[in-house]
């Protein structure tokens, strides 16, 4: 409900009107504006992009004291915040089909274990369904990637989460899914920017 100061069209409403409008004073200035629902249409490149981002910034508030202080170095020639750099990096690291590095620069030595896929259900449900288990042999990240045809080469664009490697077992749920048929690939990284290569996990269907 818009509320008002004065008759109506005074310049002193406030609010929303009907879930149509939206009437506000920003900077001393008045402003009426359409209500708009932003589109979350997940397409492949959106999801991809917020994988990458959840992942790093979760990973952010993990790493040592010495880790961080090479993204400082790195954040000081730009006059960046350290956290912002390893973003900046990280994720152009992603989107070349890289591993991203917990340490700047990626030294890129130790070398990705196969990753192990222990369970992949036939079927599974829409609403809630766990798309598959993976198994302990990770040093730091779980690449997901999913597509519907099995004739697709794993790329960024298909990467639908990034897990932190708890060194046990991991389950993965998926958010919901049309029914039909998905293809699964992982990848294992290491912290110092190493990625396997992706690993065909086969198909499931998932159901109505």
């Amino acid at each position: 409900m818009v509320k008002l100061g004065a008759p109506a069209g005074s310049l002193d409403a406030r609010g929303k009107l009907a879930g149509v409008l939206s009437f506000s004073i920003a900077k001393g200035r008045h402003t009426c504006r359409k209500i708009t629902t932003p589109a979350q249409p997940n397409t492949n490149k959106q999801l991809s992009a917020r994988a990458a981002l959840r992942f790093l910034c979760n990973a952010w508030s993990s790493l040592s004291v010495g880790e961080k202080a090479t993204w400082a170095e790195l954040a000081a020639l730009d006059d960046l915040p350290p956290y912002n750099a390893f973003l900046r990096v990280n994720l152009a690291r992603i989107a070349q089909n890289r591993g991203p590095c917990k340490a700047y620069p990626a030294a890129e030595l130790l070398g990705p274990t196969n990753p192990v896929v222990l369970e992949l259900p036939e079927e599974v449900r829409s609403c809630k369904g766990e798309a598959l288990t993976c198994g302990e042999d990770f040093e730091w990240s779980i690449f997901i990637y999913r597509n519907p045809t099995d004739t697709f080469t794993p790329e960024p664009k298909y990467i639908v989460d990034i897990l932190t490697a708890t060194g046990e077992a991991t389950a993965f749920y998926h958010r919901p899914l049309a029914p039909g048929l998905y293809w699964w690939w992982l990848a294992s990284g290491t912290s110092d920017g190493l990625l396997s290569a992706p690993v065909d996990c086969g198909a499931n269907t998932v159901l109505p």
